[in-house]
C-alpha cells in the first residue's frame, strides 16, 4: 500500500488520536483531526491492511 491508495468502500479507516486531544469521556475532539506539523495531509490507517482477525485487534495494533 502506498500513500494515496484507494480504500474500497467496504473497508475502514481509523486515525490515532493523541490522549491530549480527547475530552474527559475519552472521545476525540476537533483537535484530534487538525493536521500535525509533520503531516502534509491528514493521516489515517487502513484497518483491513493491518491483517487483524477482527476490528478490536486492528485498533490494538494501531495503539
Amino acid at each position: 500500500m502506498t500513500n494515496g491508495s484507494k480504500v474500497p468502500d467496504s473497508d475502514h479507516i481509523a486515525r490515532y488520536c493523541k490522549p491530549g486531544t480527547l475530552n474527559e469521556n475519552k472521545i476525540p475532539t476537533g483537535d484530534s483531526f487538525y493536521l500535525r506539523s509533520s503531516e502534509p495531509s491528514l493521516t489515517v490507517n487502513w484497518l483491513e491492511f493491518l491483517d487483524a482477525n477482527n476490528r478490536n485487534n486492528a485498533i490494538e495494533k494501531l495503539r
